[in-house]
């Protein structure tokens, strides 16, 4: 039998302590009255009344109640599905660029901007995100651009809550 390495028992003993503290969390925030005294609190952004319910949780860790807040954003979060983001190929030949500009002249002919052709910055891709519709398809279907799928999440209540800052003191 394999010695472990240490630290990979200290990794192993880490998680499994923050696994336990967030089953405790989740305890502790099971019942409709506890999840009313946390979004009481939070909409209040008393920090004494949002501390008093994490505290709670035995959990070492430095930042523990930022660590908390991520992991209650996160449940707030709802997944709303996936889409599709296209962008221009980044290695096209000369003869596909050729083909890309002859595509946009004739999608643009329309109107002078046409809303198919409008691109938005993907900032965690990097890349200019063309918008669904006719544009798109024509370059999907001669091979001009690269897609991905990613999920969607409505954070409503997450944008209302405001920085941690204003709670986690």
């Amino acid at each position: 039998m394999k010695k472990h390495d240490s630290n990979l028992d200290e990794l192993y003993q880490d998680l499994a302590d923050r696994f336990g503290a967030l089953g405790q969390l989740l305890t502790e925030l099971s019942s409709p009255k506890a999840t009313q005294e946390l979004l009481g609190s939070l909409a209040a952004g008393d920090a004494a009344a949002y501390n008093r319910l994490i505290d709670r949780v035995d959990l070492p860790l430095i930042g523990k109640c930022f660590w908390l807040r991520e992991v209650i954003e996160r449940i707030m979060e709802t997944p709303t599905g996936f889409v599709e983001d296209c962008w221009l190929r980044d290695d096209m030949t000369p003869a596909e660029r050729s083909l890309y500009f002859l595509i946009a002249f004739r999608h643009r002919r329309g109107t002078p901007i046409a809303k198919s052709m409008e691109v938005t910055m993907q900032e965690s891709l990097g890349h200019r995100v063309i918008p669904p519709g006719a544009f798109l398809d024509e370059l999907k279907a001669n091979g001009l651009v690269t897609c991905e799928s990613r999920m969607t999440y409505d954070t409503s209540t997450i944008l209302v809550l405001g920085k941690p800052e204003r709670v986690c003191v």
